[in-house]
């Protein structure tokens, strides 16, 4: 995670709740949505709120989002997104090829922190 290898991620009751909920009602598909919360100066990741957006694509093995819906959450939470989520419904739960892949074309332009819960 960056300059802060030791920093800690912790996600709110809400969030969890918010995480196991959209997962749930979206069994057959990717589910995914936002992360809002902060980072604090000492480089931990406070998550308190999960906000699901809907998986243009339908699919069970790739999530993308409108990009009016991120907009969206920008424009009501400015500066309060710090991650995004997506579920793995047909794999394993850890990192895809096509995740480890789109993280490094992502970070060709912005340093991005990525971490797997």
């Amino acid at each position: 995670m960056g300059k802060h290898a030791s920093a800690q991620v912790t996600i709110s009751l809400d969030a969890r709740n918010t995480l196991f909920n959209d997962v749930c009602q979206r069994p057959h598909i990717e589910a995914c949505g936002i992360l809002l919360g902060h980072i604090d100066s000492c480089g931990n990741w406070n998550i308190e709120q999960a906000y699901p957006l809907r998986n243009i694509f339908n699919s069970a093995v790739y999530f993308e989002f409108a990009p009016e819906d991120l907009l969206a959450v920008e424009l009501d939470h400015p500066g309060q997104i710090v991650g995004v989520y997506h579920s793995h419904p047909t794999g394993f739960a850890v990192a895809s090829s096509t995740d480890h892949e789109n993280m490094r074309r992502v970070n060709v332009e912005q340093q991005i922190p990525w971490v797997w819960l």
